[in-house]
């Protein structure tokens, strides 16, 4: 095989246009499932849609001792993403070991393209 075949071979397929129909089409990835410490089992989590993550920034705005805890409750869901938790449970929440939460909170900011430095941004650091 010539060199410029091989290179040729190498070249992924372009990708189709992103339309509008396709956009709005897309369904949301599946969640992941996490291994928690403690021996606490397995969770799943999941992706914030965008109204979601608008509404977590607002909300951390507001009660900035409660970013964890608030992503947590949208995020946290079962294998077929059904949400674990309530906004009730927020105060159970921050009373659980910090592992955990700091653990399930980590997936959802890896999975939602939220960096530290966002967070950071909206606690006011």
């Amino acid at each position: 095989m010539s060199a410029d075949a091989v290179a040729a071979a190498a070249v992924p397929a372009p990708s189709p246009a992103a339309t509008r129909e396709r956009l709005l089409a897309a369904k949301p990835p599946a969640p992941e499932p996490l291994k928690l410490p403690r021996g606490l089992g397995v969770v799943h989590v999941r992706a914030l849609t965008a109204r979601e993550r608008a509404e977590w920034e607002l909300a951390v705005t507001r009660d900035r001792k409660a970013t964890r805890e608030l992503l947590v409750v949208l995020t946290a869901c079962d294998a077929a993403g059904t949400p674990l938790f309530t906004p009730e449970d927020l105060a159970a929440l921050a009373g659980l070991d910090s592992a955990v939460v700091d653990a399930i909170f980590a997936r959802a900011l890896k999975l939602s393209r939220i960096s530290q430095a966002d967070v950071d941004e909206l606690e006011g650091n």
